[in-house]
């Protein structure tokens, strides 16, 4: 009898709590004794883990950092969730998420949730991709027409097409972040949603700045696996990656003109400095210019007030 068998007769007998009720009681101790921490005691347990059904392992994880921050220990959710104004979110299921919920799947899906940051192996991507695809699944469900994926992980685009199709959502888009560089353009967003790295950074799986092969690269594979459209994120200072994709790929190219952008022309403005209006309608002619189909923009509520009233500069 193997000790898969076994751990499979668990899970049929009690389903995720014979995972949640260990994890919580190794969290307690975990959180209580000096020198240890949840990271490595995830890594001592990494084999056992990786045996166990995604959703188990994930339950064993999130149990066991909220017990460890019960207990004291480090601080089991690194990721604030505002109350107000941010994107909305659903549950798995496709409902509305209150904020609990939302932190919740944030630590999930290990999108911005710092503590995961040294866990993401090879093994562990593996492990993630089916819960990406299920993400995609239920924000289908909930009425988006497009999902886009800002992970950078390798395989996930053909995984969520695998799965929208499964599920019979041929028809909803994938907009891929497929160059999305290693940046300080995003400053002002992260502190805002207070996301910023607790410790490192993103370069692991952001791309380097200066390797526009590299960029055209991943667009190429995003394309392979199966995008409808594909995003170069920040703009301005990427305007060579944006015209270059144009110029080899026959799909959509969508532009993020990012927060660090964005701040930089409303505290010139704010000062006097600039015509914020003449500015922002240069920024946007510019990207389109350089091969952009669309454009992802903080301005896009102001843009869309002057362009109505036909007074943005173009």
């Amino acid at each position: 009898m193997s000790w898969e068998f076994v751990l499979d007769q668990f899970a049929a007998q009690f389903g995720l709590w014979w995972v949640i009720v260990p994890a919580i009681l190794l969290g307690i101790v975990v959180g209580i004794l000096p020198g240890f921490s949840p990271q490595n005691t995830l890594i001592m347990l990494l084999p056992l883990t990786l045996a166990v059904p995604v959703e188990q392992a994930m339950a064993f994880m999130i149990a066991l950092y909220c017990a460890n921050h019960l207990a004291g220990g480090i601080p089991a959710i690194l990721v604030k969730i505002p109350g107000s104004g941010g994107a909305a979110a659903t549950t798995l299921d496709g409902y509305p998420m209150t904020q609990k919920g939302q932190a919740q799947q944030a630590l999930v899906l290990c999108f911005t949730a710092s503590v995961f940051g040294g866990l993401i192996t090879t093994a562990m991507t593996m492990a993630t991709l089916p819960l990406l695809a299920q993400i995609a699944v239920s924000q289908a469900r909930a009425g988006a027409d497009v999902v886009a994926p800002s992970d950078m992980m390798d395989g996930r685009v053909a995984a969520i097409r695998r799965t929208l199709d499964a599920e019979g959502f041929t028809g909803v888009a994938i907009l891929a972040y497929a160059a999305k560089s290693a940046s300080a353009f995003y400053g002002p967003f992260r502190e805002a949603a207070d996301s910023a790295p607790k410790f490192g950074d993103r370069r692991a799986y952001q791309m380097d700045p200066a390797n526009r092969r590299e960029a055209m690269r991943e667009i190429a594979l995003d394309l392979d696996e199966g995008a409808d459209a594909v995003m170069v994120k920040p703009a301005l200072a990427y305007l060579d990656v944006i015209g270059e994709a144009r110029r080899r790929f026959d799909a959509p190219i969508a532009a993020y003109n990012v927060s660090g952008e964005y701040a930089m022309v409303k505290a010139a403005a704010a000062n006097g400095w600039i015509d914020e209006k003449r500015i922002v309608g240069e920024i946007l002619t510019g990207i389109v210019r350089a091969g952009a189909d669309f454009v992802l923009t903080y301005h896009a509520r102001d843009a869309a007030r002057w362009i109505a009233e036909g007074s943005l500069p173009h």
